[in-house]
């Protein structure tokens, strides 16, 4: 609805990282715009009908595909967007498949819809502080947190949930301190 919070979202990616997986992309608009400026994107959608609103439009690099089940390797990703796609799957479950995708140091950014603001009634909303901590939880470090409010000519932040239209988070993954054998290293045992 808003192109100047697709050019925000846009201004919170890596520069360097090219690699981008959107899940969740639906008729492709951000997509086109990160294809545009040379990121590399893959839009991953579970709706054939929002694909094929995104190929018609001249998208490509489109996967159907269930966001708590990625097709693709460990590791494959720069960065992983969420727009607002979060609450149509279950969070813990999709960001795991985030974090599994993304390669070290790889950045996660996400925008939803807060508890207080009127959608689609099965879309699961939260708190950012709920948000915040299902992140932390996936294996990630929060480096921004952020209550936006978009408007037709700039993204305003506001400090009062309840005055915002959508939550943002951009995190960073962390590294696992397991062992391959799912346990932590000799080395961490000794010295606890």
């Amino acid at each position: 609805k808003y192109p100047v919070l697709r050019r925000w979202v846009i201004d919170q990616l890596p520069k360097r990282g090219r690699r981008i997986l959107s899940v969740g992309c639906g008729t492709g608009e951000l997509e086109r715009g990160l294809r545009e400026l040379g990121y590399r994107v893959i839009g991953l959608d579970f709706s054939f009908e929002m694909l094929e609103t995104a190929a018609r439009q001249g998208d490509r690099g489109l996967v159907q595909g269930d966001g708590h089940l990625l097709p693709f390797a460990a590791g494959s990703f720069d960065a992983v967007i969420l727009p607002e796609s979060l609450g149509h799957l279950k969070a813990a479950v999709a960001l795991a498949e985030a974090n599994r995708v993304l390669r070290k140091r790889g950045r996660l950014l996400i925008t939803t819809y807060p508890k207080h603001r009127e959608v689609h009634p099965l879309y699961a909303k939260s708190s950012l502080e709920e948000l915040r901590a299902q992140v932390i939880e996936a294996g990630f470090r929060v480096k921004e947190h952020r209550l936006l409010q978009p408007k037709r000519a700039a993204v305003e932040q506001v400090r009062v949930e309840k005055r915002c239209a959508l939550l943002f988070i951009l995190a960073t993954r962390r590294e696992s301190r397991l062992g391959t054998n799912g346990r932590a290293p000799e080395s961490q045992h000794a010295a606890a």
